[in-house]
């Protein structure tokens, strides 16, 4: 994965943010259009529409999850990078030498 500086992560997950706003807002019209897809597919007026639509809400259920585990590793990209390298030492020498 790029290393991103905090600035370009912050913008990432400002953009995911409005994705995902965006995403969830969508869904509920894709939820109806779905039940009327079912209605019209069991009246026999459109068979196969419900499988379309389900296809549909699932594809988008599908990307609200991908953007919720997105913006959580966004933000621990964010997040400056602790230094592995032990701290200082106390002077005191514990090897058996």
């Amino acid at each position: 994965m790029t290393q991103l500086t905090p600035r370009a992560a912050g913008q990432t997950i400002a953009d995911l943010r409005v994705r995902l706003a965006q995403a969830e807002a969508s869904l509920p019209a894709l939820e109806n259009a779905f039940q009327e897809a079912a209605l019209a597919d069991l009246s026999g007026d459109d068979a196969g529409a419900a499988e379309a639509a389900r296809a549909a809400v699932q594809e988008a259920q599908a990307q609200l999850a991908k953007l919720r585990a997105a913006i959580p590793a966004a933000e621990r990209a964010k997040r400056p990078r602790q230094s592995r390298r032990p701290g200082p030492r106390s002077g005191l020498n514990t090897s058996p030498n």
